[in-house]
């Protein structure tokens, strides 16, 4: 167990530089050269154009285009910004995993499934588990492939949005796996057919003006006996039709792939936040794990759309370490993408994702362990 004072440690830490750790894999330091680099990561996805990329459209992302010798002056692609330190390694797992099954024998329903494969642990099969800049505040971070190239990654999700008939309009312009299970494989039994399942850049990160959050990184947050709310989007990355899923509570004007609301409709976002059918949108919880290792940081991180309701504490008042109890559970998300029945869009240059397509329900748990 760990003594909850002694937590207030990284909160004091506000912006003043990470100084070294010890642990097993992971460690922050300072990065001077990074505090000092452009932000070629502008779009906030953690992957840069390269020399292969910087001719016409670029459907990945809308960064400037960065030549390939330049790329790690820019401390993105996994790595960090400003005086944070370096990014925090994580092994992420996903509670259901394809072919899981409740009580009765159904399928469960979680939008997002793992491939059966284990964790997705960072750098591992070209796969990005992280809190990492530079863009602040610093996100978690799940993403498949390197340097805006998912085809290279070994590892995949299984993303569900629901059958078709009930996501009109959206079926009508988004790509029909996404309405679609996993199927098996028909070489493996009992095994996903990897081919029918797609990669993600999965972004969970803090409102930098809520005074109860943080304008530096998630790894700051203090730790309390209560999930914080924060927003979280996800796209595929790759994919022709630029699109992302919002689950938020938040909109940032101008700042929409970035934080929050992640829709450029041209002034109908707060309609959406309030247009939900359960209500006004809202956040995703996250609970950072008690630091049980005295390292600074949080052992992990619990992201999830149900609810997580913590145990007491024992007599001296110490909170369980590691993952906290979930009980699954779904929010809505608002999808808006380039495709859709207004006017096309997705020119780096001008409004992305203009077209609000509707509402799906989202059902998502994730745990991360800093390595």
């Amino acid at each position: 167990m760990k003594i909850l004072a002694s937590l207030a440690i990284v909160y004091g830490l506000g912006v003043v530089m990470l100084m070294p750790f010890t642990g097993d894999g992971a460690s922050l330091s300072p990065i001077s050269a990074a505090s000092a680099a452009p932000n070629c990561d502008e779009d906030g996805d953690l992957h840069l154009k390269d020399s292969r990329k910087c001719k016409g459209d670029d459907y990945d992302d809308s960064d400037p285009c960065v030549p390939d010798d330049q790329a790690e002056a820019c401390g993105s692609g996994g790595t960090g910004g400003g005086d944070l330190g370096s990014a925090i390694a994580m092994d992420c797992t996903l509670e259901v995993s394809w072919g899981d099954t409740d009580d009765e024998g159904d399928a469960l329903p979680d939008t997002i499934k793992g491939d059966g494969l284990g964790d997705y642990s960072d750098a591992v099969d070209k796969v990005n588990c992280n809190i990492s800049g530079p863009s602040t505040p610093w996100p978690i971070y799940l993403g498949m492939g390197t340097k805006g190239r998912p085809e290279n990654s070994v590892r995949k999700v299984d993303v569900y949005l629901g059958r078709p008939e009930d996501t009109k309009p959206m079926s009508d312009y988004l790509p029909a796996y996404l309405f679609q299970e996993a199927t098996e494989d028909p070489n493996n039994t009992n095994w996903p057919d990897m081919d029918k399942m797609e990669l993600i850049a999965l972004n969970i990160r803090p409102y930098r003006d809520d005074p109860l959050q943080t304008a530096d990184g998630i790894h700051l947050l203090p730790w309390k006996n209560e999930p914080y709310e924060m927003g979280m989007n996800f796209r595929i990355p790759g994919s022709s039709d630029r699109f992302s899923v919002s689950i938020a509570s938040e909109w940032y004007p101008g700042n929409e792939s970035f934080t929050g609301l992640s829709c450029e409709t041209g002034g109908t976002q707060p309609a959406i936040l309030a247009g939900a059918p359960d209500g006004p949108m809202k956040d995703v919880s996250v609970y950072p794990w008690i630091d049980g290792n005295d390292d600074g940081l949080a052992d992990g991180y619990t992201v999830t759309t149900g609810t997580i309701t913590l145990d007491p504490p024992d007599i001296e008042g110490n909170y369980a370490e590691g993952a906290p109890p979930v009980t699954p559970g779904f929010r809505y998300a608002a999808v808006c993408s380039s495709a859709g029945p207004d006017a096309p869009c997705g020119n780096p240059k001008a409004p992305d994702k203009c077209n609000f397509l509707g509402y799906v329900k989202v059902q998502f748990t994730m745990h991360a362990k800093v390595k």
